[in-house]
Order: structure tokens, then C-alpha cells, then sequence
């Protein structure tokens, strides 16, 4: 085949995938269950229910092929308790409201009813947080600060892996993200503890376009 042939067939190529590529927005909500985890983590732990909220931009390079940006408020959190000592135990309950920024590849199985699957990284600004810390010692309640002298990251990260369902412009999002980072500000002597969640989320599309590219003759 002559190079001309192949630069005109990858031409053609990408014409084609212009016409095909379109892009959508709108917005999401649903309810996220988050524990935590980790190799330092032994603690009894009571998974907490919070909630997200937000929007989201979805380009789709080909049909079966898109990118999904997804800015959103996020409540993780956890209630666990966990003894330092053999007479001690401390009981912990914190609510972590997150603003969040996923970027996800998300492959598609065009139908009717459309399936997919999705894959990414997210990074997330600890906004606020709130924590009820006690301590006790054969049932007495003692200052719990020896036990837990923690503050928490005001960074954090995570790996997601997903899949859903679509219906017109309704979609219903099933989701598992595993923290990337420790929850508390790094220090050799602080445990390694990490955010995980399940997620379930209904999103419904706005607005969405094709995208016609135009090509001019040089």
C-alpha cells in the first residue's frame, strides 16, 4: 500500500471517528457506604452511609469509548473501635465531607439498554470534618488524646473500578473506590489507614451534542 493510501485511510479514519465522538453534562446524586482499611487497621469497623452530590462532562471519543470528568461533595467516614492497650479501648466516629475529582475511562457496550464499565483515579480536598473520640479503662472514660494524637490529611486519593447502566439519558452507577493515600498527616509513627467505599449513584443528562468537526483545505 502507498504511503498516499495510508495517510488518506487514517484520514478517512478520523473522519469518521469525529462524526461518531459527542459529548454530554449533567448532574449525579446518590448514597456512599465508606469504611476503612488498611495494614495497620485492626480496629471493629462499622461502615458509615453519607451522601454525593454533583455534576459531571462525559466526551465520547467512539461509541464504545469515552473520558467522564465528575467534580463532587463526597461524606466518607467511619465508626470503629480499637484497643491500644489490653485494658484500653477507644471508640471513633468521624464524618470526612470531601470535594472530589474523578477522571474515568469509561467503555461502553452500545444496546437498547446500555451497559458499561469504568476505570480511573480520583483526587479529593478534605473540606470539613467532624470527630467524636472516647476513651475508656475498665469502663471509665479517661482523656482519649494519648491514644489518638492524629490530625488528618487534607489530601487524598483513590483507585475506583465500576459498571452501570444506561437507559436514554438516565444512568445508575455502581462503583468501589480504594484510598490511595493515608487519611492522617504522614509520620513514621501513624498507622496506615485508608478511606474505602461503595457507591451508588443515579445521574441524568442535561444536555448533549455531536460533535461535527470541520476541516479546512491548506
Amino acid at each position: 500500500m502507498s504511503v498516499k493510501k495510508i495517510i488518506l485511510l487514517f484520514l478517512f479514519s478520523g473522519m469518521i471517528s469525529g462524526v461518531l465522538a459527542q459529548y454530554r453534562f449533567g448532574l449525579s446524586g446518590g448514597t456512599m457506604i465508606s469504611s476503612l482499611t488498611g495494614k495497620d487497621f485492626t480496629a471493629t469497623d462499622l461502615p458509615k452511609i453519607g451522601v454525593t452530590i454533583g455534576f459531571f462532562y462525559e466526551y465520547e471519543f467512539k461509541r464504545n469509548f469515552s473520558l467522564l470528568f465528575e467534580p463532587m461533595f463526597a461524606q466518607k467516614g467511619a465508626k470503629y473501635t480499637y484497643n491500644p492497650r489490653y485494658d484500653t479501648q477507644v471508640d471513633v466516629d468521624n464524618r470526612l465531607n470531601y470535594f472530589t475529582i474523578p477522571l474515568m475511562a469509561k467503555i461502553n457496550f452500545p444496546a437498547k439498554i446500555n451497559f458499561y464499565f469504568t476505570t480511573g483515579l480520583s483526587l479529593s480536598y478534605l473540606a470539613d470534618y467532624k470527630s467524636e473520640i472516647h476513651a475508656y479503662v475498665g469502663g471509665y472514660e479517661i482523656p482519649f488524646e494519648p491514644f489518638f494524637p492524629y490530625t488528618y490529611s487534607r489530601i487524598d486519593a483513590g483507585a475506583s473500578l465500576g459498571f452501570g447502566v444506561m437507559w436514554k439519558e438516565v444512568f445508575l452507577d455502581f462503583r468501589y473506590i480504594h484510598g490511595l493515600r493515608n487519611i492522617y498527616d504522614s509520620d513514621e509513627n501513624i498507622p496506615s489507614i485508608r478511606n474505602q467505599v461503595l457507591s451508588v449513584k443515579l445521574a441524568f443528562s442535561l444536555y448533549r451534542k455531536k460533535y461535527l468537526p470541520c476541516y479546512k483545505k491548506l
